[in-house]
């Protein structure tokens, strides 16, 4: 004879995955955020990793990576156009974050010419 079930007042429960937390929230608490949580090169600012543009060095030009799967290091820059410029003048810390050497001196990477239709 099974004893009476118990019921949680606030109804069923549902597996939430942190969905009702806010943005603000997730960026103070990244561990706990359902969905991966990346800081932006530009301006420093943290946001889900589908809404930012990753940027790898490929054959020594930088490119974007919009699937999100080509090799070696990346770095994520907000969709923004003034992000963007911000990120392109600071060339030295660009190399330094990719872990970028090119002959000569540091932080002489080539942009690719398509890359400025990433950030519109």
């Amino acid at each position: 004879m099974a004893g009476p079930e118990l019921l949680d007042p606030r109804g069923p429960k549902a597996i939430t995955n942190g969905s009702a937390r806010t943005d603000r929230q997730c960026s103070a608490e990244a561990a706990h955020c359902a969905y991966p949580v990346r800081t932006c090169l530009g301006c420093g600012a943290r946001s889900n990793k589908a809404e930012l543009v990753r940027l790898v060095v490929s054959a020594g030009v930088l490119v974007a990576d919009r699937m999100k799967i080509l090799p070696g290091r990346g770095v994520y820059c907000c969709r923004s156009e003034k992000c963007y410029q911000r990120l392109v003048k600071q060339q030295k810390k660009l190399a330094w974050a990719l872990r970028y050497q090119a002959t000569g001196k540091v932080g002489n990477l080539a942009i690719s010419q398509g890359l400025d239709v990433e950030f519109a």
